[in-house]
Order: structure tokens, then C-alpha cells, then sequence
């Protein structure tokens, strides 16, 4: 299956839920594209949940979420997966198979869906394993490494298929402040290539921000709103 390029992400009457509770309620909004967002969560909004709906298509409960001009929340998982194949996604610590090495988590996306001849993956890694220097751990489960290259695995898999649009949340979690400048790299690399159009980021860190972000989205559970610098940003939070 191939991937369907993605030219608008957008929401009517949008209704998420998490448990019992509404966190996201009948809102509507249109996603700035081609930029580099940060995305920042009032107290009262489950951040988990908004991300995992954004990207699973999972607990909405009313209203349209558009891909192109295609409403997902009506779509199959096989008939989302040409979108989803183009969305990468990197959350907190969550996410490798504890029975499987670093390499293997990292090829089983690669394998499962087709996009490569495993030799071509092999290579293909290579350049992704450069960033973050975890080619002398590569061969080793998650609970044999520690947090820094678990955290450095994740965010290469959310990277490693070239997606158009990548969401993460709080990329910093668990990394070194040594490797926020290849993490910065990396972006900026695929940004050059022509692959990542469009970044969602979610962070605590305001110096990763300030390095990142170009705009931001403000997450009220009756309200989003986009804002384009740091001080609309601070009277709008």
C-alpha cells in the first residue's frame, strides 16, 4: 500500500472521550500545515488521549476529522493506513517490543508494511543509527540499554518510514541534552529532504521549544487556537 500525501488535517464538531469524561468538546479547527508546531495542553485536557486520537483515530465520539478531504473517523484501519503509513508518531516511552532488540523494533515497520528489502532497510537504518550513536547497542532489547537510547529508538521509529507529518510528545523525556542537537539535526535533515512537512510537538522543555517551534496550538477542552510567536502564546495559554 502506498502512502497518500497529506495537504490538510482539520476537525468539525469534534467530541473526544477518555473514559467517561469529554476532553476535547464539539470543537472545530483547521491545522496549520508546512510549519513546525508546538502544541501546548490546559490542565483540564488529557494530552494522551487528544495525541492518540489525532493519530489512532480512537476515542472520538461525534463530529468529522478530515485528511485531505476525507472524513477518518468513517474509514477501516485498513482504509486509513495509506494516511497513517505517512504519519509518524513518537510518544513518551511508550511503544518497543521488550522481546524484540533495538534494530529489530526499528526493521519491524519496514518489514511489516513492505516499504523495503530488509537489505535496503539494513542500510537505510544506518543513516538513522548515526544520529543518536546507537549502533553498538543496536542488538539489544529495550531493558538491556538504558532510558537515553530507548527514548533515541523511538524517536528514530517515528522518523525511520520519512513520513509527511510526524507527532511527538515531550521529545526531550528521557534523552540526554547532549543528543537534543542531533535531535534537532534530524528534523532539520528531514525537513531539506522534502520528507517531514508538517511537525506536532509537545514539550516542557522552553529552550528545545524555542529551537523548534514556529507556532503554536493552544488545546482548551471547548477551543484550539493557533498563535504565531511565544508572546501571543503566553496571553493566550
Amino acid at each position: 500500500m502506498s502512502k497518500k500525501p497529506i495537504k490538510r488535517l482539520a476537525f468539525e464538531n469534534l467530541t473526544i472521550e477518555f473514559g467517561d469524561k469529554k476532553i476535547v468538546d464539539n470543537c472545530s479547527f483547521e491545522f496549520p500545515l508546512n510549519r513546525k508546531i508546538r502544541m501546548l495542553f490546559n490542565n483540564d485536557v488529557n494530552k494522551y488521549a487528544v495525541l492518540h486520537a489525532f493519530t489512532q483515530v480512537e476515542g472520538i465520539t461525534q463530529g468529522k476529522y478530515f485528511f485531505n478531504e476525507d472524513d477518518v473517523t468513517q474509514f477501516s484501519f485498513e482504509e486509513f493506513m495509506s494516511y497513517r503509513l505517512n504519519m509518524g508518531i513518537g510518544f513518551s516511552t511508550r511503544g518497543l517490543l521488550h522481546n524484540r532488540s533495538l534494530q529489530e523494533n526499528l526493521l519491524l515497520p519496514l518489514m511489516y508494511h513492505k516499504m523495503m528489502s530488509m537489505d535496503e532497510a539494513l542500510e537505510h537504518l544506518k543513516k538513522f543509527y548515526e544520529y543518536f550513536d546507537i549502533s553498538s547497542v543496536k542488538d539489544r532489547r529495550p531493558a538491556e540499554v538504558g532510558p537515553n537510547m530507548q527514548k533515541a529508538t523511538l524517536l528514530i521509529r517515528a522518523f525511520i518510514h520519512e513520513p509527511e507529518i510526524v507527532f511527538l510528545d515531550n521529545p526531550e523525556m528521557l534523552l540526554s541534552k547532549g543528543l537534543y542537537a542531533n535531535l534537532l539535526q534530524l528534523i532539520d535533515d528531514q525537513v531539506e529532504k522534502g520528507n517531514l512537512k508538517h511537525l506536532f510537538f509537545s514539550t516542557e522543555d522552553e529552550d528545545l521549544s524555542d529551537c523548534i517551534a514556529d507556532g503554536f496550538i493552544i488545546v482548551k477542552k471547548n477551543k484550539f487556537e493557533f498563535v504565531e510567536n511565544k508572546k501571543q502564546m503566553r496571553l493566550a495559554v
